[in-house]
């Protein structure tokens, strides 16, 4: 559970962490969302977390044709319920690399929560990491983790607090 929905995640910090020499590509395949799944309309590499009456996914784009996702929830969902998101597959993570970076960009409607999906042995764990306000404007989350129980899958999961809709 998140205690504190105000994380310490200074500007700063996110400068820092995004200005860092990268010592691979992006990891993510189709971060750009070229490829199309032409039987879906989909985004190759790109599923979503569940499927329901109170549920919609889009794939929109925007000025020069730059896409991004959409997820729509109309409806109050517990807190043990999943909750509605666009979401990548899962990628791969070298045991002997202790730290990674990551980020997104968002807007929204509603509150997001930024969880870290990990995996090793076939078995998922999962990190919570930050609440974050509601955003008319395109925002921007940049932080890293330490691979220190040497995770060889990660995924970073975004998903709406509220009804509402996440751009991604």
């Amino acid at each position: 559970k998140i205690i504190d929905t105000k994380p310490i995640l200074s500007k700063a910090y996110q400068s820092r962490i995004e200005n860092q020499d990268r010592l691979s590509s992006n990891l993510i395949p189709n971060t750009d969302l070229f490829q199309i799944n032409q039987e879906t309309g989909e985004p190759v590499g790109y599923s979503h977390t569940v499927d329901s009456a109170d549920t919609s996914y889009q794939f929109l784009q925007e000025g020069q044709g730059k896409g991004f996702l959409r997820a729509t929830n109309t409806q109050k969902r517990g807190p043990d319920q999943i909750q509605p998101a666009w979401q990548y597959n899962p990628v791969t993570i070298v045991p002997a690399v202790k730290t990674y970076g990551y980020g997104f960009w968002y807007r929204s409607t509603t509150p997001i929560r930024v969880s870290l999906e990990f995996s090793k042995d076939n078995k998922s764990s999962y990190v919570e990491v930050a609440a974050l306000d509601a955003s008319p404007d395109w925002r921007q989350f940049t932080a890293h983790f330490n691979n220190n129980d040497s995770a060889t899958g990660f995924r970073a999961n975004v998903h709406g607090l509220e009804p509402g809709h996440l751009d991604t």
